[in-house]
């Protein structure tokens, strides 16, 4: 199975992935609330982090980190905060959720980080 295909089974069906290049994807959500962007994109983490790909008799965890950015922003613009979000993500030790629009670039609580858009970039 596919990256896309795993977002698609973890998404809602409004929601749009596309493969971005090497292993990153961009997914669109519409939402109300920056909230929840933030809570689908932990969603999608936790379903993926439920994910074993099997290679063989090899079982192999499926984890990701994302950068989320909501806005009315162009969306370039948008795309650079969910990047400059995701490679905080990934410096914080990955799979986890770090959202552009947190005050410091932090998730909300230390414990999510552990369980450990707008535009999500993962």
């Amino acid at each position: 199975m596919s990256a896309c295909q795993y977002h698609q089974v973890c998404l809602r069906s409004d929601d749009l992935c596309a493969r971005l290049g090497g292993e990153e994807f961009g997914v669109l959500l519409l939402v109300k609330e920056k909230e929840q962007a933030r809570e689908v994109a932990e969603d999608l983490r936790s379903c993926l982090e439920s994910t074993v790909t099997a290679c063989g008799d090899v079982k192999i965890p499926v984890t990701a980190s994302f950068g989320v950015a909501v806005g009315s922003h162009d969306l370039e613009s948008l795309f650079k905060q969910a990047d400059a979000s995701l490679y905080q993500a990934k410096e914080r030790g990955r799979n986890r959720v770090v959202c552009s629009f947190d005050s410091d670039g932090t998730e909300m609580s230390e414990a999510r980080k552990h369980m450990t858009g707008t535009t999500l970039k993962g």
